[in-house]
């Protein structure tokens, strides 16, 4: 990972680096972006001179802290009413990633919470959201294309609450796709500090499912307010970085070996080796050897964003070619409730205007790529 400027002076502050004479002055937007604002305050936490010269970062960091309490308590009555209504579940990424590697959950910037159920609850794991009081929000519909849905609730303090329910790994088929419920669901464990009966995948997966959302956003640009972000985000190496260090050497070989049976070999050994350049940490040399020895793995593909199509790439994922049309006629024609939000618009009559400047629009962007 190239590091300049600001993002450079972001990366040794959090490796603990001094604070130099001068801040850069966009060190709180670089830092918003990459989703480390609250972790870099934290840094300068004995440092009041710091802290007083950002006063940004204070803020952010107070607004984290009541906003892990606040959602820790909708969190928990989700898992209530999961459990009421015999759902399983497994939370992925951001929560419990925050709850079991940070030194304060708050630290780890996030603005939802990832629920990975079964296929077949998804539906009535949707309806108990819509029962708790949170609005189904823009849906793109079809289950090849989409593997989740955003629901969203505001608080008697106005804070704003998402969960992102998914009923499988990730969007990307040629990443997510090698993996069913069944498995996800024998490899986790519990997190008590978030609630009994709340559950996350094992150290194992869990850093191997942070390298495939690594790589999964190699196309798909990050927006935090109205900035968009590109690439690969420090946030997203940090918790790497923090998983790596928790791993015992017989758990780095079952990492390996699950990589390889996966076909992700080379998009977990991309996300480690890009995570350690800016968090340095150790891999085991038989690690990166077996790692290193797999070539041509179709995922990897998605790691040359000008070279590849990553809708080709989740076409070719698929088995049938029954199953690849279904997902391209997905993409192509989403609801009619999807168009009407997405382009603001309730009126029909501009349904076929706007699926045409879809499918123009989108057929000019895959040209480019």
């Amino acid at each position: 990972m190239d590091l300049e400027g600001t993002d450079r002076t972001i990366v040794h502050l959090l490796r603990g680096a001094a604070p130099p004479r001068s801040l850069p002055p966009d060190l709180h937007l670089r830092a918003r972006l990459h989703g480390v604002s609250a972790l870099l305050a934290a840094t300068f936490e004995a440092d009041g001179e710091t802290l007083r010269e950002v006063p940004e970062l204070t803020a952010t960091l107070a607004a984290h802290e009541l906003y892990e309490r606040l959602h820790l308590q909708r969190l928990r009555e989700l898992l209530d009413a999961l459990d009421a209504a015999r759902i399983d579940h497994v939370l992925l990424k951001g929560t419990p990633v925050a709850h079991q590697y940070y030194d304060r959950p708050a630290l780890r910037s996030r603005g939802d919470t990832d629920v990975l159920v079964s296929p077949d609850a998804f539906e009535h794991a949707a309806s108990v959201l819509v029962a708790l009081g949170y609005a189904r929000t823009l849906d793109a519909g079809g289950r090849l294309q989409r593997s989740q849905a955003s629901f969203e609730r505001t608080d008697g303090v106005r804070c704003l609450h998402v969960f992102d329910l998914h009923h499988a790994i990730s969007d990307r088929r040629s990443l997510g796709g090698a993996f069913d419920w069944q498995e996800l669901h024998a490899a986790t464990r519990r997190v008590p500090s978030i609630h009994e009966r709340a559950r996350s995948l094992t150290p194992s997966y869990q850093l191997l499912h942070a390298c495939l959302h690594r790589a999964a956003h190699l196309h798909a640009p990050y927006r935090v307010d109205q900035h968009e972000h590109g690439g690969d985000r420090l946030v997203w190496l940090y918790d790497v970085a923090l998983i790596a260090r928790s791993l015992r050497d017989d758990e780095w070989r079952a990492l390996a070996e699950l990589a390889r049976e996966k076909g992700l070999a080379e998009v977990l050994l991309a996300g480690l080796e890009t995570a350690r350049t800016a968090f340095p940490f150790d891999v085991p040399a038989e690690t990166t050897t077996a790692l290193g020895a797999v070539r041509g793995e179709p995922s990897a593909r998605l790691l040359q964003p000008a070279r590849t199509s990553a809708l080709l790439e989740d076409v070719r994922a698929l088995e049938s070619w029954r199953a690849r049309l279904a997902l391209v006629a997905e993409i192509a024609f989403p609801p009619a409730s999807y168009m009407h939000e997405r382009y603001g618009t309730r009126n029909d009559l501009l349904l076929p205007w706007l699926y045409l400047r879809r499918a123009v629009r989108g057929g000019l962007k895959q040209l480019r790529t």
